[in-house]
């Protein structure tokens, strides 16, 4: 893999791969140790569990619990150099969601970053620190690593159900998404810093771990609390010299509320990513007018399709003219189309396509699709048709392509975002299937039914809000006349990532209905 073939050749240099900021410490991590502590753990995880055959029945995923400790890192490509795929549980993951996501996959190990330890499926267990003084450091053997179509890593994200889809990756898919991310960022080997914030169990954070640790760069990590403590956060920022900023709109919104976050401030940025959610009209604006000499860069594209398949550098005739902001052109080597006009589902189809949920293959079957080359002349009116037919001589006739279920409009080789086609919503960043929460509310002991509607502000979903019916018989059997919003809240908390909380919530008697029997949405909103 390129990511590791990177982290090899810069481990010959002095340079740090990564910078983290905790909230009471600074820890940095060099390229050499980086390639060393990887090493010691890869070669502790061949050594400890049944790699006999390289196929994915045998290589068990191995799920990695933490937040942005330099142990995460480590162990993502641990588990790459042994050639299994890393599934990353996030530290503000629900104790229930984690081990949901844990059953899915049995795994024979689990790695504890937070504990910094490794657990076996029979509950023993090794210090991470044990295996990195104890076990050989030196080259994993080249042929050991994850490659080809061979998952990478998995991400679950938000199931229509309650039950999250883990989202699989390959090197395959990952070899078509980095040398073309890390062209648009200008991250080509120079001693460039790179922003790390977003959490490693979301997909925006590939792009600086795969084009960051590839090319030499160094990643400054934040952590959740120094994120969340503006004053912390404002003093990591002004000492990082951070040359690419990437995150969602909403967390540089956060920063751009303080008027000393400029150019002035951070004078070694030259660009900004965005991928993930709406990019508003009035943050780009501003971003423009305060980082004159610095690009900002719009992009878009699911999980399924490795993080990112479009972008396109925002000027001031984007951020003055009528429309909304364009989501970018495609990627090269991806052909990128709706199966309506003027817009209509935005299909994605090449080489960054997952091969599907894991473990799923009716989800799978519902979302992935082949283009066969007897249906060529079905696309052939679309201005890129020639990307297809390169791709049917690259894919032996079968394309992979995905519906991704955003609705969208290509005018002039840009792309358009328009909404979903379906209950799911992207908020800070984060893919959130609307009816996850609604199931995990029904669950609730004093939950009889719950909506839950998204709430619009600037061109993007401000926070998101729950119609709450309570179940009588609890009230009844609890003795209590009713249940406040916080004790709801509290234990969805134990269900859903607290991102999936709903902000407000507002109890009602009954819900309206639409005259096709189903519960009124559109007059909810209204209330």
């Amino acid at each position: 893999m390129r990511i590791l073939e990177g982290i090899k050749k810069y481990s010959e240099t002095k340079r740090a791969a990564v910078i983290n900021v905790d909230s009471d410490k600074k820890t940095t991590l060099s390229y050499l140790e980086l390639e060393k502590k990887s090493n010691s753990l890869a070669r502790f995880i061949i050594e400890n569990t049944n790699l006999v055959e390289r196929t994915q029945t045998v290589k068990k995923p191995i799920p990695i619990h933490g937040g942005k400790e330099v142990s995460m890192l480590i162990s993502m490509m641990a588990t790459l150099k042994s050639g299994r795929a890393y599934v990353p549980l996030d530290v503000s993951f629900p104790p229930t969601r984690s081990k949901s996501i844990i059953d899915e996959v049995c795994p024979e190990i689990y790695i504890d970053v937070i504990e910094g330890k490794v657990r076996y499926a029979d509950d023993k267990e090794i210090g991470l620190e044990e295996i990195f003084s104890s076990y050989d450091d030196s080259e994993i053997d080249r042929d050991t690593w994850v490659k080809d179509d061979e998952n990478a890593y998995i991400l679950f994200t938000s199931g229509s159900t309650g039950k999250p889809k883990g989202v699989q990756i390959s090197a395959n898919n990952l070899h078509s998404f980095e040398p073309w991310m890390s062209g648009e960022l200008g991250i080509n080997g120079d001693e460039t810093v790179v922003m790390d914030q977003p959490a490693y169990s979301f997909d925006l954070s590939v792009t600086e771990v795969y084009t960051g640790l590839t090319n030499g760069a160094t990643l400054f990590s934040i952590s959740k609390e120094v994120a969340n403590d503006f004053k912390a956060l404002f003093s990591a920022l002004e000492s990082s010299n951070i040359n690419v900023w990437i995150s969602t709109p909403t967390f540089v919104s956060l920063c751009l509320a303080n008027e000393d976050f400029n150019g002035d401030m951070m004078k070694g940025l030259n660009k900004f990513l965005f991928i993930g959610e709406v990019l508003p009209r009035e943050v780009a604006h501003k971003l423009l007018d305060r980082f004159p000499k610095a690009d900002v860069i719009n992009g878009y594209g699911p999980t399924e399709a490795t993080v990112g398949v479009s972008t396109v550098k925002i000027n001031l005739e984007h951020v003055n003219g009528k429309r909304s902001l364009p989501v970018g052109t495609p990627m090269p080597g991806h052909f990128i189309f709706t199966l309506e006009e003027p817009k209509g589902e935005i299909i994605i189809a090449g080489p960054s396509v997952s091969k599907g949920y894991y473990n799923n293959p009716e989800k799978t079957k519902a979302s992935f699709i082949f283009i066969d080359r007897e249906e060529l002349g079905k696309y052939s009116n679309y201005e890129n048709f020639y990307v297809l037919e390169k791709l049917m001589d690259d894919f032996g006739g079968h394309v992979p392509a995905y519906k991704t279920g955003d609705v969208g409009k290509i005018s002039d080789g840009q792309i358009y975002y328009h909404g979903r086609t379906d209950f799911q919503v992207k908020l800070g960043g984060y893919r959130i299937e609307i009816e996850d929460i609604e199931s995990n509310l029904r669950k609730l002991d004093e939950v009889d039914n719950a909506v839950v509607v998204p709430i619009y502000k600037e061109e993007k979903i401000s926070y998101l809000r729950a119609y709450v019916k309570l179940d009588e018989k609890y009230l009844k059997s609890n003795q209590v006349d009713s249940v406040d919003a916080k004790t709801i809240k509290n234990n969805l908390a134990k269900r859903v990532p607290k991102y999936m909380v709903p902000r407000n919530i507002r109890f009602l008697d009954s819900f309206p209905i639409n005259t096709n029997g189903k519960i009124d949405r559109k007059a909810l909103m209204e209330k």
